[in-house]
């Protein structure tokens, strides 16, 4: 893990500058994880969030809407997510290397799929979000047969 030992190296030469830059890094670097956690779990809530939807209906289209944002903000380049954006300023701020680029790429590059290209990210994240708005769509369609087929009283 390269990435632990430089990230614990920038801690610990930040920290002997100073007491008052080690504590207002802690806080930067609390922040930088904090956003990190809210960041997973929002794709989280992308990925499985209609498993939620099932138990909580009312949640159905606070899902849609986090679809088709994610849909938005990886096929258009700009704006960027304010996420990454967040995450990226405190890191920063903390003193330590901001990486330049999306979420995708970074995290899952370096963990799960090192050099696919970012094309291909896309493509199936995309693919992923594009198949829960298809549940929904014939979730819907199947609700609405059925209400036509069955006799009112």
């Amino acid at each position: 893990m390269p990435l632990a030992r430089n990230y614990a190296l920038d801690v610990a030469v930040a920290c002997r500058v100073g007491y008052s830059l080690c504590s207002e890094m802690n806080i930067d670097l609390v922040l930088v994880g904090l956003v990190l956690v809210i960041h997973l779990l929002f794709i989280l809530w992308v990925m499985g969030g209609v498993f939620l939807v099932r138990r909580y209906p009312r949640l159905k289209w606070v899902h849609i809407g986090s679809i088709v944002y994610s849909i938005f903000i990886e096929v258009v380049p700009w704006p960027p997510c304010p996420l990454t954006v967040l995450e990226q300023m405190l890191e920063e701020r903390a003193g330590i290397a901001a990486y330049h680029g999306t979420f995708l790429v970074h995290y899952l590059d370096l963990l799960i799929y090192p050099n696919v290209p970012l094309t291909l990210l896309v493509f199936v994240a995309v693919t992923f979000c594009t198949g829960n708005l298809l549940y929904y769509v014939f979730a819907w369609r199947n609700r609405k047969l059925r209400s036509l087929r069955s006799p009112t009283s």
